[in-house]
């Protein structure tokens, strides 16, 4: 018949005070966390504290259009459950807040919200567990953005990109051991000394700088010569590569004539 029956599996209250004069949602955190059986009908029950006030009093927002097919609305009139009058619904919302590993969540985002993404392909896996709770204020990309911001496994940062077929790939920020080397003519050259393909770096990785010939936009503007973090890069056919180094704008290398 659909009365509520039984103890309350978990309960939860939210202050007078925090209920606005109009109608609407109203978050009530439970007091304890429920694995809920399938196929199993449960009740969600609403109630006030204190005697009843016909002068102070809440009101519940229904729906007579009776669009919700998985249960009834029950109201209490003193002695028993009894249904309305007209009939009605009562518009809630079960929210789920289950703490799960990070790029797991990464990857259920983005092939819930990326529809122009053929896959996403994580090559770690976090092992940061956070709340798996959306308000649904903020898009998708700022999400995913932030779930990226956690780390990865080694504190390191989490990178993305993605890939000519549209497969999005996550990794974690390398040790800092560089693998590429930004010459003093402008070019990069790999652990074997084969230069880059132009247009194609390899970002997020980590390269080491040549003694270059000051002057501006120059790599001697940069804080540290050696080992430095490469953010992003810029191909010029005239002055060769402009690197961005982390905490660093972009920065060129100036071709020297010989």
């Amino acid at each position: 018949d659909g009365n509520p029956t039984g103890p309350a599996l978990a309960s939860g209250s939210v202050a007078g005070g925090l209920v606005s004069g109009s109608l609407g949602w109203v978050p009530v955190a439970l007091s304890a966390g429920r694995e809920l059986a399938a196929n199993t009908l449960y009740a969600l029950q609403v109630s006030r504290t204190g005697a009843v006030n016909a002068s102070n009093y809440f009101v519940v927002n229904v729906n007579s259009a009776l669009g919700y097919t998985d249960g009834v609305l029950r109201l209490w009139n003193g002695s028993g459950w009894v249904g309305r009058t007209p009939n009605a619904d009562m518009p809630f919302r079960v929210l789920v807040d289950n703490l799960i590993e990070t790029t797991t969540q990464f990857k259920d985002l983005l092939q819930a919200s990326g529809q122009f993404l053929s896959g996403v392909d994580c090559e770690t896996s976090s092992r940061v567990f956070a709340s798996s709770y959306r308000d649904g204020m903020a898009g998708a990309q700022l999400e995913a953005e932030l779930l990226l911001g956690a780390g990865g496994p080694n504190g390191r940062r989490l990178m993305a990109a993605v890939t000519p077929d549209r497969r999005v790939r996550v990794w974690e920020e390398p040790t800092p051991t560089p693998t590429l080397t930004l010459e003093r003519d402008g070019s990069l050259t790999g652990l074997a000394g084969m230069r880059e393909v132009q247009f194609t770096p390899r970002l997020g990785e980590y390269l080491r700088v040549r003694a270059l010939a000051g002057g501006p936009h120059s790599m001697l503007d940069a804080p540290r010569l050696d080992v430095q973090f490469l953010e992003g890069a810029a191909y010029s056919p005239r002055s060769g590569w402009e690197v961005a180094l982390r905490g660093q704008g972009m920065i060129g290398a100036r071709k020297e004539a010989v």
